[in-house]
């Protein structure tokens, strides 16, 4: 999996999301925002740029999701992982359609629009489910590219 970013804006970065070369869904997620450790501010930050490591993730509701895991980039699995200087964990690829519902996490999903002046994906649940399906597939890596022209 890549994920192409295309925009950083004030409320959300968003991005394209390539799975196996030829399904296309879109992404949102909160804005940068940097943090005293490696990986940006825990919970209210978009994920640094990368390539990950999928593992499989049950959040407390049941829902089934992947987490990334980069310790490069200070994104650990687990706190028991940390290192002293810090890092962000439980960063996930989950259903939300709007950054302010994520808390440093991904949103895949069908479509990208802007519903009530806010920016949102569409059909989360269904973008989801392909991105399950390829990870249950063994695509086990995602790489986080820097949007064009941002000199990242």
């Amino acid at each position: 999996m890549k994920l192409d970013r295309i925009a950083y804006l004030p409320e959300a970065t968003v991005g394209r999301l390539m799975i196996d070369g030829c399904e296309t869904l879109y992404t949102i997620e909160r804005p940068w925002i940097a943090g005293r450790a490696p990986g940006g501010a825990p919970n209210v930050s978009c994920v640094p740029d990368g390539v990950y490591s999928l593992v499989r993730h049950a959040r407390p509701n049941g829902d089934v999701c992947v987490a990334l895991r980069n310790p490069s980039c200070g994104v650990y699995y687990s706190q028991e992982h940390v290192p002293a200087a810090g890092g962000r964990t439980l960063i996930l690829i989950h259903s939300a359609n709007y950054a302010s519902e994520l808390q440093g996490c991904i949103a895949p999903g069908l479509g990208l629009t802007i519903n009530e002046n806010r920016l949102m994906v569409t059909a989360s649940r269904q973008a989801m489910a392909i991105v399950l399906k390829a990870f249950q597939a063994g695509d086990t890596k995602l790489k986080i590219a820097p949007a064009l022209g941002t000199g990242k």
